[in-house]
């Protein structure tokens, strides 16, 4: 007997989303014609005015006691294959149990519980019947087996679907039942580790030419500094001004300490800038403030 269980999860804070897709345990369809004949090994299931199908599933298998209040949706999948006539599908929800290997038309469990009733669909594909409210009251009452019937209900008498087992391997599209939840998020998982440090970025071009200044001016410029880099500052003077001191130190106000994981690797005047380069072994980012003295001729 195969069982597949597939989970989605999506963050939507302050929620989380999770579909659960369970594929279905036993199928079987049971034929009218021939009561005492078992048809569990069939690639498709054949739904007439006077035959029927079996399906089971375990949603506690993936749902766990409890949840049946965050199910947002509940959907039954079938892959029709083959379809004609008109009328309606009637869904009926058992907790009996069945054989799928020995259930026939004589033995399969009667159920008066309808679950839903679409029309029969006019074209082949995927055919999707909602069956929220089934899945939150059979799992209010317990963890057993959830089976559905399908029926036909005022069908003309040629009427029929043809939808893929779960024994059929070639298509592997097997009835399947979809479930949505949504319940608060989880406690954040562990950081991640640390990616590569980026290639430090294209200086900037050169503005214009202003008027001369016949005394130093201080300029200066924060940077931000990511976590885990040494990436090299340099503040250009303006105007082409000369450079003749500078520094760099941190914008909050602390002192550089290689004890911290923060510390300035080289601090040097250029002829025209300030270079400073700062290594930063936290992880977090860090605001640098880097400054030059300018004038229009070395003093």
């Amino acid at each position: 007997m195969r069982k597949l269980i597939v989970r989605t999860l999506v963050s939507l804070l302050p929620f989380a989303v999770q579909a659960v897709t369970l594929t279905v345990q036993a199928d079987v369809q049971t034929v009218r014609a021939t009561p005492d004949v078992n048809y569990a090994s069939t690639a498709t299931i054949t739904v007439t005015p006077s035959d029927h199908a079996l399906l089971r599933f375990s949603p506690s298998d993936a749902i766990q006691p409890g949840w049946e209040a965050t199910i947002q949706r509940a959907t039954l999948r079938l892959h029709i294959s083959a379809v004609q006539g008109t009328g309606n599908i009637l869904i009926l929800s058992s907790t009996a149990n069945w054989d799928e290997v020995a259930v026939t038309y004589n033995s399969e469990p009667l159920s008066s519980q309808s679950v839903a009733q679409v029309p029969i669909p006019t074209t082949a594909g995927d055919l999707e019947i909602p069956i929220t409210t089934a899945i939150q009251k059979h799992l209010q009452n317990g963890t057993g087996p959830f089976s559905l019937q399908l029926h036909f209900i005022g069908a003309t008498p040629d009427a029929k679907i043809v939808f893929d087992s779960k024994e059929n391997t070639t298509t592997s599209r097997a009835p399947s039942l979809d479930v949505l939840l949504r319940g608060p998020v989880g406690p954040r998982g562990p950081i991640g580790s640390k990616g590569p440090q980026g290639p430090v970025g294209a200086q900037g071009t050169m503005g214009p030419r202003g008027g001369g200044i016949d005394f130093p001016e201080w300029e200066r410029h924060s940077f931000d500094i990511p976590a885990d880099s040494k990436p090299v500052l340099v503040l250009i003077c303006r105007n082409d001004h000369t450079a003749v001191s500078g520094g760099c130190g941190l914008s909050d106000g602390d002192v550089f300490n290689a004890d911290s994981g923060v510390q300035v690797i080289q601090s040097q005047r250029r002829p025209t800038s300030w270079l400073c380069q700062v290594k930063n072994d936290t992880t977090r980012s860090i605001q640098v403030q880097v400054a030059v003295l300018c004038t229009t001729s070395l003093q």
